[in-house]
């Protein structure tokens, strides 16, 4: 940056920090950090280097390797969900999950664009969504700005609908890690998603303003999918945690 140049003649210091000059954090926590983050999140939180948010969001997608065939799926899983991004005026897309273990598979897509195939009601998304579900017992993870849908989909007694947490920065964060471990692969069928996981990237407009945040056009699936995956991941900690408050108070109670 241009200040950066002028600390000479502004008589100014420059410090630059890692987490390696945190001396508080033992070696096992640094290393779940340094798991914990990629991209320009590792280069901010790691490396201490305050990058510009540019190119693809989610760069350590490859198509060799995230995208397969749907004979190549598990036929069980551990939990399912389906999430959704619904749009008023925009694509509407549902998501289908399977989870087994730490692995998240996409499986199926529904993606409606009413700029090709006309508007629709709430109620003909929620039909939609009854033939997507097809008898069959999912989570289902919802925009949380649409709540004249989410009460349409509680009228028909649809279980399981949750609005989902809608926090961009973490949930791109929680999808981007599920590339980079290798924990998250794509139905070759999803042609939608696939094609907008490749064009989603961050607006280097707001970056030069010092904000970080996607451009809004080609992320109905990659929305979708965010509000997925990070409302799952969260949901999943918050069970582990009670399950290993509990295991401690058994423990300290003598019962194992």
């Amino acid at each position: 940056m241009e200040w950066l140049d002028q600390l000479q003649k502004k008589h100014a210091l420059h410090l630059h920090f890692t987490m390696e000059d945190n001396l508080s954090l033992s070696e096992r926590v640094r290393e779940r950090y340094r798991r914990m983050y990629s991209g320009i999140f590792y280069q901010r939180y790691i490396l201490g280097l305050w990058v510009m948010a540019e190119g693809v969001i989610f760069s350590k997608f490859d198509d060799a390797v995230h995208k397969k065939a749907r004979d190549w799926f598990p036929a069980k899983f551990d939990r399912k969900f389906i999430c959704i991004d619904y749009g008023a005026n925009n694509p509407t897309a549902f998501l289908k999950y399977g989870v087994r273990g730490n692995i998240y598979y996409e499986l199926e897509e529904y993606y409606h664009n009413i700029r090709r195939k006309g508007e629709k009601t709430n109620g003909e998304y929620a039909d939609d969504l009854e033939a997507f579900i097809d008898g069959d017992e999912y989570a289902i993870f919802i925009d949380p700005s649409a709540k004249a849908f989410i009460i349409e989909l509680k009228k028909r007694d649809i279980k399981n609908v949750r609005a989902a947490v809608n926090t961009v920065l973490d949930g791109i964060q929680t999808v981007s890690n599920r590339f980079q471990r290798n924990e998250l692969y794509i139905c070759a069928d999803n042609t939608n998603s696939l094609q907008e996981l490749v064009s989603y990237v961050w607006d280097e407009k707001a970056a030069e303003r010092g904000e970080d945040k996607p451009i809004k056009q080609n992320d109905h699936t990659c929305d979708a999918r965010r509000y997925g995956i990070h409302t799952d991941y969260l949901l999943q900690r918050v069970k582990q945690r009670k399950k290993e408050r509990e295991e401690r108070m058994d423990n300290d109670l003598g019962w194992v």
